[in-house]
């Protein structure tokens, strides 16, 4: 799994040209590393689970079937805080 990005580095990287797409970057950047943290939150807990040393959580249990089964899993109900899904995604899933 990939190490996550530093962004006191992209930041520095970056600071000689104040563009508006560097501030998307950056955003970019902390929503990977946060990503990058919950998958391996995920990968650790459900290790545990089919090793038996903690009981399987009907999320853990979908993370599995999906690993299993090579099927993306799609995420449940965002916590506050994070990004919704656009309208226009609402909308197609249907």
């Amino acid at each position: 799994m990939p190490q996550p990005f530093n962004l006191e580095e992209v930041m520095k990287a970056k600071a000689d040209d104040p563009s508006a797409l560097h501030v998307v970057l950056f955003q970019e950047v902390e929503r990977y590393n946060a990503l990058l943290a919950n998958v391996r939150k995920s990968c650790a807990e459900l290790q545990k689970g089919i090793k038996g040393l903690v009981v399987m959580s009907a999320d853990l249990d979908a993370i599995f079937d999906a690993l299993f089964n090579a099927k993306v899993r799609v995420a449940r109900a965002r916590r506050d805080g994070e990004a919704q899904p656009s309208p226009d995604l609402k909308l197609a899933k249907k």
